[in-house]
């Protein structure tokens, strides 16, 4: 039989964990929304973000410091689109300082975090806990770690080399592309319309000054999942021609 003081202690658990599990959801759905379309044809991954499915493509704007939400002094925009084997993931930084830009790594899964760059994380499972991370920098040096709670497993975890390439504007601005096999995820279907992932576009600012920046406004570090930004798959598709430069008569197929 229980007493009074030990009802009340059962109770304030239950409060207590309930109270924890709203403010991971709120936390959780606080972060920006992002759809995910399907494409007919991949990207090329060269690094100039001059595919015609870029251009379908709404941006996800990396334009907070995370602190705070503090705007960013440089904007940055991030794209992601899938297809049956992989997702493709296009960055691009408005950036007059080309000249300041700090790309000092070019090994494998060297400090890239150290340089300019770019980061991507991705939930798989969406739950809150366990996520990849990518990061590329204007060498098109990589570093890539899966975190299943708790720190990152190593470096280099993905099963394959991820494809990536990097390019520099003539006066301004850099850009980066990375295509990521599903099975390197460790997803074994082609994701179904309406599945949401938890995913954050970041990155580091080094060029003329240093700003760690984000999409979704996660706060101190980018190693909250729970902070993430939801990305939802649609069924919406774009068609495009097989040359990449022009839609084709369908354009796009409508249907979220």
């Amino acid at each position: 039989m229980i007493g009074s003081s030990g009802k009340a202690i059962i109770v304030i658990s239950i409060l207590t964990g309930m109270l924890l599990l709203l403010a991971g959801t709120i936390l959780a759905d606080s972060g920006a929304e992002y759809i995910i379309i399907k494409t007919t044809v991949p990207p090329r991954i060269d690094g100039k973000l001059d595919d015609i499915i870029w251009k379908f493509t709404e941006p996800a704007v990396i334009g907070l410091i995370n602190a705070n939400g503090v705007k960013a002094k440089k904007k940055s925009n991030a794209y992601m689109v899938y297809d049956n084997n992989a997702i493709y993931v296009g960055f691009q930084r408005f950036d007059k300082d080309l000249d300041s830009i700090k790309a000092d790594t070019k090994n494998r899964d060297g400090n890239v975090w150290e340089d300019d760059e770019f980061e991507l994380f991705i939930d798989v499972d969406h739950d809150h806990a366990t996520y990849w991370q990518i990061a590329v920098n204007p060498n098109n040096a990589v570093w890539d770690c899966y975190n299943p709670g708790g720190g990152c497993a190593g470096a280099n975890n993905l099963k394959t080399e991820p494809q990536t390439a990097v390019s520099l504007g003539v006066k301004e601005d850099w850009f980066a592309e990375i295509k990521i096999p599903l099975k390197d995820l460790d997803v074994k279907e082609t994701p179904k319309a309406g599945t949401i992932w938890g995913i954050n576009f970041a990155g580091h600012v080094l060029s003329g000054l240093d700003e760690w920046v984000t999409w979704s406004d996660i706060g101190a570090s980018f190693h909250v999942p729970a902070g993430f930004g939801n990305g939802t798959f649609s069924s919406k598709s774009a068609s495009v021609s097989s040359s990449d430069k022009l839609p084709s008569l369908w354009g796009l197929l409508k249907g979220y």
